[in-house]
């Protein structure tokens, strides 16, 4: 659907700016891909994951989405500014300092 449908896939990319994923290492084919359509637009992605640990090859976890991790990822564009998250108002930031400190 990410792949045939431009828009879907556009919607979720507006929607989760950042992108996290436990257990990478038992990631599998489908899994990778969904990362990478995920995170095309802006590579905000951040993985947690060790190899010694890998228990999922039997439902096709593969390895070597680390080495595709470091290809995919290392030469990713920044982000433009208009897909960067909005900057708090001096307004908000005045409230968020008063809150804490009715709190402190």
């Amino acid at each position: 659907l990410l792949e045939l449908r431009p828009s879907v896939r556009a919607k979720y990319e507006r929607l989760w700016t950042h992108v996290h994923v436990d257990e990478f290492q038992d990631t599998n084919a489908v899994q990778y891909a969904l990362l990478h359509l995920l995170s095309e637009r802006c590579a905000n992605v951040f993985v947690v994951g060790d190899a010694d640990q890998a228990i999922y090859g039997w439902r096709g976890a593969d390895e070597a989405n680390q080495a595709r991790l470091e290809l995919d990822f290392a030469l990713a564009a920044e982000c433009d500014e208009t897909s960067a998250p909005p900057q708090p108002t001096p307004e908000a930031a005045f409230a968020s300092d008063a809150l804490l400190e009715q709190h402190l």
